[in-house]
Parts: structure tokens; C-alpha cells; sequence
């Protein structure tokens, strides 16, 4: 799309700089106590109303009074005002026309050369540039979008008089069901696809918060879900489209809705982009599985402090959300020597499917995870009733403030740095879940 395109020479700029600035050399590297070979990170998501491109390394980080002595030189700040400035506010001049702190200037440019481009590549984009850097350990720059600027292909369909638009990433595929396919099952509709069962809803009752039964001659769009797959059964198929998705901003009567944005079609009509994962969270009759004053809708209340086992409260134990196997190991053992109980997950999807089955008294949960990484599986977690109020504890290398706050923004209740402290893990689950009754007096 365009919008890759014009993202293209500010990461290969960002990019290239990491690689040929930010990273030491293997012999500087290993006397630092570093590995040999340095690590770029480039990462990408969709959080909030934002698109967020990460550009990481685990180099030199930059050096702020080689920054404010080069500011001085340049006449961009005096001597005197430069010795008072903040980290943050030296950073500013990383993105003046020609900056560069490097000794030498070449085709790979010094860290900041180029950098005043890239922030106006950002800036017309609508966007923003964020930079965090620590001597010796690493720089990260965030690239922050409008999810304004988010073009994707949709399938846009009919309900009653209304046209709306699902991403096509969301799809998984579309069928017609037939009178033997589609089954009701007490209050539920089933289509039955070769051994699987996937529970179909009318398009137009979910938008209503209504029931009703779904009528077997619609055809029926299958949507993937943190929690598996699901039908919506639809009037009309319109056909594909790619569409500019653009935020719906602060409007009040929909911060609840089941819409991602909006879209103006080439006749100029405004249709809202549905987002499968709010939509079926919002299915009638949908409560969370205990009532609010019971012990897993609050997890101050839900601690044990009478000493009733969790399973006896209708509640497994804590669920460990990591894919990687050493960590599940390490930790479980820390928590099952502390005396709770442990389940593990390999990744975001184990977690979210293992989450939906059973009302765990806590989560521990990974932020870097192939399926579903943590800030999705956070999301997933606050969007259904049933864990809503679920403590979620977030477990990341990434611990620096604005990963904290982004993760307890994003709805978890804890953000605990790796390599994990033994007592610092154990007082957090304590902090949600109280003292694990295997080591009660």
C-alpha cells in the first residue's frame, strides 16, 4: 500500500544506522559484557488508534553530551543552556537538518544524519517519532501512526438496509450452509464444516444485541477470534474492496461499539468496519461466567484468605503464558514451590484458547509471542466477560517506563521485568491472588 511505501526509506535509514552506528564492534560487545553480535528489533502492531513500528537495537545507545556539545557548534543552543538540558530534551536535536555526532560521514551516515527527513516523512503522515536510548545498552525508535492511515482489504457486506466492511485478515473463509450443515442446538446455531463446529450468529441480531434464530438460505461469514472461529451469518455479499480505515475518534455512542473505524465508499457513503473480536464479545445474553461480587470478578476479593482452594471456588489455578520452554520452567517452579498451583500456555493463542476454558485466578503472560503476542493477548483478555476482570501480569524483557505504561494502558493490572526476582514474582501474585493455601499455618 502507500502507506508502506512511504514507510520504506525511513526504516532502512533507521535501520542502516542501527546496524552500522548503534552496534559496537564484537571486541567492544564482549568487553561490556555483551554478546559478540548485536541485535536490530523491528516490530510492528496495531494498539489503540495507532499503528506502532519499532526500530530497536542493543548497541551503544546515544551520547547525550556528544549530542549537546555538536548543538553547541552548530548554534543551536548556547554552552550554558546545553549543560541544563534533559536526555529528552537533547534528543530533539538528533532531528535538526545535518546533525550527526558520527566522526565520519559516508553513504551509511552517522546516527542522526537523515534523521530531520524521516521525521518529516513521519510528520506528513501525521505521526510522530519517540526515542528512547541508554549509554551502553541500546536505542529504540517508535514510529507512531494514525490508525487514520490504515489501508486495508475488506469484504463488505449487507444487513437489512446497512453495508458494512470486515478486514479481510480477519476472514477466514466465507460458505453456504445447507439445511444439514447448519444445526440449531438449544439456543445455539451450528455449522458443521467436515469435523469442526462453528457456533453462526445473524450479523444483524449481534449489531442489535438481539436473539434470534439465523435463517439457513443467508450465506455465512466464518471470522477468526482469539477465542476460534465463528459464522456471521450476513443478507448480502457485496464483494471485495480495499478501504482507507479511519478512526472513529472520541464519539461517545460508539466507545462500546463493535466497530474498528469507518470507510467512505466511492458513492460517498460512510460504512463502519467491524471488528469480529468486539462484535462477538458483545453476543446477547453474554455475561461474565461469575457474578461481580464473587470472588473472580474481583481480585481483591478472589484472594484466599479464608484458605479455600481455588478449585473448590470453581477457579483453576494461575496460568503462565510464555513460548519460551526454559522460562515455563523457571517460572513454574518458582510459583509451585511458593505453593499455588501452575498451568502453562506455549504462546498467545494456548493461552487465550486455555483462558476461555477454564476462570484462572491469575495470569502471567509474555509480551514477544508468535500467534498472539502479549499486547494482543491483553486486549483479548479485557474484551471477554469471563476475564475481564481476570489479574493479568505482564512478564517482558522490555521494562523500560513506557512499555509499563503502554501495558497498563492496554488493560494489565502488573509489569515485571525479566530476568525475573524470584521475590518480586511472588509478591506480585500475592499482591492479586493472596497467599497460596499449600504453605498456609
Amino acid at each position: 500500500t502507500g502507506v508502506v511505501e512511504r514507510l520504506v526509506d525511513p526504516l532502512i535509514h533507521l535501520v542502516r544506522n542501527a546496524v552500522y552506528h548503534g552496534i559496537e564492534s564484537p571486541a567492544d560487545r564482549l568487553a561490556k559484557g555483551k554478546t559478540a553480535a548485536g541485535t536490530v528489533y523491528l516490530h510492528a502492531a496495531h494498539r489503540g488508534n495507532s499503528i506502532i513500528v519499532e526500530v530497536e537495537d542493543d548497541g551503544a545507545g546515544l551520547d547525550y553530551d556528544r549530542i549537546r556539545a555538536k548543538a553547541v557548534t552548530l548554534g543551536l543552543v548556547r554552552a550554558d543552556q546545553a549543560a541544563r538540558l534533559s536526555e529528552v530534551e537533547t534528543l530533539k536535536f538528533i532531528f535538526a537538518p545535518g546533525f550527526s555526532t558520527a566522526e565520519k560521514i559516508g553513504e551509511q551516515a552517522g546516527r542522526g544524519v537523515g534523521l530531520d527527513a524521516v521525521n518529516q516523512v513521519i510528520e506528513r503522515m501525521g505521526g510522530h517519532i519517540d526515542v528512547e536510548s541508554v549509554q551502553g545498552v541500546g536505542t529504540k525508535f517508535t514510529l507512531v501512526l494514525p490508525l487514520t492511515l490504515l489501508i486495508a482489504t475488506a469484504l463488505l457486506v449487507r444487513t437489512g438496509e446497512e453495508r458494512y466492511a470486515i478486514p479481510l485478515p480477519g476472514i477466514r473463509e466465507i460458505t453456504m450452509p445447507t439445511v444439514t450443515t447448519l444445526q440449531q442446538t438449544g439456543d445455539r446455531t451450528v455449522l458443521q464444516l467436515a469435523e469442526e463446529a462453528i457456533e453462526v450468529h445473524a450479523l444483524r441480531h449481534l449489531l442489535h444485541r438481539q436473539r434470534g434464530e439465523v435463517n439457513p438460505a443467508l450465506p455465512v461469514v466464518i471470522v477468526r477470534t482469539a477465542a476460534g472461529p465463528a459464522g456471521l451469518a450476513v443478507d448480502e455479499l457485496l464483494g471485495r474492496q480495499e478501504i482507507v480505515i479511519k478512526t472513529l475518534g472520541a464519539l461517545k455512542p460508539l466507545e462500546d461499539s463493535a466497530f474498528g473505524g469507518a470507510t467512505v465508499d466511492p458513492e460517498g457513503r460512510v460504512i463502519l468496519v467491524i471488528d469480529p473480536a468486539r462484535l462477538l464479545a458483545r453476543r446477547p445474553g453474554m455475561a461474565p461466567a461469575v457474578e461481580p461480587s464473587s470472588p473472580a470478578a474481583n481480585p481483591v476479593a478472589g484472594r484466599s484468605d479464608t484458605g479455600t482452594d481455588p478449585e473448590e471456588q470453581g477457579q483453576a489455578g494461575i496460568l503462565l503464558i510464555d513460548d519460551s520452554l526454559s522460562i515455563r520452567k523457571f517460572v513454574g517452579r518458582m510459583l509451585e514451590s511458593a505453593g499455588y498451583q501452575v498451568e502453562t500456555a506455549v504462546d498467545g493463542e494456548d493461552g487465550l484458547r486455555k483462558a476461555s476454558a477454564a476462570n484462572y485466578r491469575l495470569i502471567i503472560t509474555d509480551l514477544e509471542m508468535p500467534k498472539f503476542n502479549g499486547f494482543e493477548v491483553v486486549q483479548a483478555l479485557r474484551s471477554r466477560p469471563q476475564t475481564r476482570q481476570t489479574p493479568v501480569v505482564v512478564m517482558t524483557t522490555r521494562a523500560g517506563d513506557k512499555h509499563r505504561q503502554m501495558t497498563l494502558q492496554m488493560g494489565a493490572n502488573a509489569h515485571i521485568p525479566k530476568p525475573v526476582d524470584e521475590q518480586t514474582l511472588i509478591n506480585e501474585v500475592r499482591r492479586w491472588v493472596g497467599q497460596a493455601p499449600a504453605i498456609r499455618h
